[in-house]
């Protein structure tokens, strides 16, 4: 039996539980039904699949020739709902930032990165934790921008975010 990273009612991460341990919604993927759901509850919600729920879609580092030590302790995971940094050799550290929130990407070249053909994409969101990440070093800057356009866009639609600009 496969269960859903992510509830199909509420959102809330499951853990691999055979229920949402906000909502009690059954979240099994495939056609599966729990044993123990109840028919109104699994009559209620759709059947979760796996288009729906999320995973990785782009994985990266920092150039080893321009930054060794980040190259070594820093990973950038974009997945089809949130961008996530890991960073630290002895302490980890942990960032993410939800794709429905970014507000603006940006890719920027020096002089050496191009000849590497690698860049920083800058990423301002409206996450009051991060409000700005980069992606430093990061081989095909612009292709990685361009998915990554993508994915916040599908996650706006997704989630029923209409991004507003103010003047």
């Amino acid at each position: 039996m496969t269960f859903a990273k992510f509830c199909p009612n509420c959102g809330t991460p499951t853990n691999g539980a055979k229920f949402c341990p906000e909502c009690g919604t059954a979240t099994t993927i495939g056609g599966e039904a729990a044993a123990t759901a109840t028919p109104a509850a699994s009559e209620a919600t759709p059947t979760p699949t796996v288009e729906e729920s999320e995973h990785e879609v782009w994985r990266g580092t920092p150039d080893p020739v321009l930054s060794p030590v980040a190259a070594r302790t820093t990973r950038y995971m974009l997945t089809t709902e949130r961008l996530k940094v890991a960073s630290g050799l002895l302490g980890r550290k942990g960032e993410q930032i939800e794709l429905y929130r970014v507000r603006d990407i940006k890719v920027d070249k020096s002089l050496t990165q191009r000849a590497r053909k690698r860049g920083d994409v800058i990423i301002s969101s409206a996450d009051s934790t991060a409000p700005v990440l980069a992606l430093e070093s990061v081989s095909d800057p612009d292709a990685v921008a361009e998915m990554l356009r993508r994915h916040v866009g599908e996650a706006r639609k997704r989630r029923g975010v209409v991004a507003r600009e103010e003047f």
